[in-house]
Order: structure tokens, then sequence, then C-alpha cells
């Protein structure tokens, strides 16, 4: 006698719709916690990378802004240095220390130039046309030492300025070793050739 087919039915779950919902709904609910496990898997990953690149990328900031800082310097000195040579008399960088800024005074006649005569007279437009912008240090940067290779005889200081290094009307300087660093450590040396007037950056230990 042939069995009756409808009764194998649920013993196969061949037709078990309900089961197969249930299986469903199961797998529905691990996948959302895997997902969700996932996710706080990710986070912590995440909190960790950014532990870890934080400092490194606050370091290369600090770098970035000191290397700017001492390039600015460079600048200044040689736009004053082509100042001398422009107006045809003495050209100085005197540090502010109350300030902490660096900032050009240039002696001498204006340049020669196109705007008319009748404006360059004016003392705004004469600064313009003469001086470089001047450089304000930063908070955490300091000048910690200066030597004047040929200091003039006639040194123009006061309470609160101090002259970096002067340039003649041919282009030489009196000529100067200045050391800046920041409060992290970081540090350079910048050397004007007496000879020359033109200021470069030194490698090499400041003594």
């Amino acid at each position: 006698m042939e069995p009756d087919r409808a009764l194998l039915r649920p013993s196969l779950g061949v037709f078990a719709p309900e089961a197969a919902s249930n299986a469903r709904g199961s797998h529905r609910r691990v996948s959302r916690a895997f997902t969700l496990i996932e996710m706080i898997v990710l986070i912590i990953i995440v909190a960790i990378l950014a532990s870890i690149a934080a400092p490194r990328y606050s370091g290369f900031m600090d770098r970035a802004a000191f290397e700017r800082t001492t390039e600015e310097i460079v600048a200044l000195l040689a736009q004053t240095r082509e100042a001398a040579l422009r107006s045809g008399g003495e050209a100085r960088v005197v540090v502010d220390s109350q300030i902490g800024m660096l900032r050009s005074e240039v002696d001498g006649s204006p340049p020669d130039t196109d705007v008319p005569s009748d404006l360059i007279e004016a003392d705004s437009v004469r600064d313009a046309l003469v001086r470089p912008r001047p450089v304000m240090l930063p908070d955490d940067v300091v000048i910690v030492d200066r030597v004047e290779f040929d200091p003039p005889a006639d040194e123009r200081r006061s309470s609160r300025t101090i002259t970096l290094v002067a340039f003649r009307e041919d282009g030489t300087s009196t000529g100067a070793r200045v050391a800046i660093a920041s409060r992290d450590g970081r540090r350079a040396v910048l050397e004007t050739s007496p000879s020359t007037g033109r200021t470069r950056m030194v490698n090499e230990e400041y003594e």
C-alpha cells in the first residue's frame, strides 16, 4: 500500500511556509547583529587611527608654520637689501621686541618709478614703494641669538628695537648670523653675508 504523500510533507519540510518564515526572520536578526558589531569595530578602528594621526598632523602644521616664518624673514632681508639699492641710502631690518615684529627702515630718496612725483612725496606712498612688508613672529617663535659681523659705529638702538642687520646703498651689509627657535624645539640659522648682503640658511650647528 502506497503511503499518503500528504502525511510526509510536514516531516520532510518541503512545504512548510511557517518554518521558512521563521528561518528568514532569524537570518535577518543575525544580519542586523553582525552589522552592529561591524559598526562598533569600525568606530574603534577610526578612533585608534585618529589618536595616532592627530599628533602627527599637529606636528606637521607646526613645522610648516615655522618654515613659513623662516622664509618670510629671509624674504624681508632680501627685500630690504633691494630697497637700499633702489633708494640710494641705508636700509635696516629692526626687531621690535615688544610686539615681536621685524620691519624695514629705509633712508635715502624714493626709488625711480612711473608714479607722479607729487604722489611720491607722500610718506604713505613712499613707504609702500620702498619698504617691504613687516614680519610678525608667531607667539611660539623667538630670536634666540644674534651675532653681527661688522656692526656700525652708530648702531641704532632703543628700549624696544634693535637692528638685526643693516644694508648699504651698494648692496653690502653689516652681516649677521641669527638663530630663531620655536618652543617645541625647532631651530633655524640665517646668515647674511657682509660682502654681498645676501641671506641664506645654514645647516651647521649654531655656535
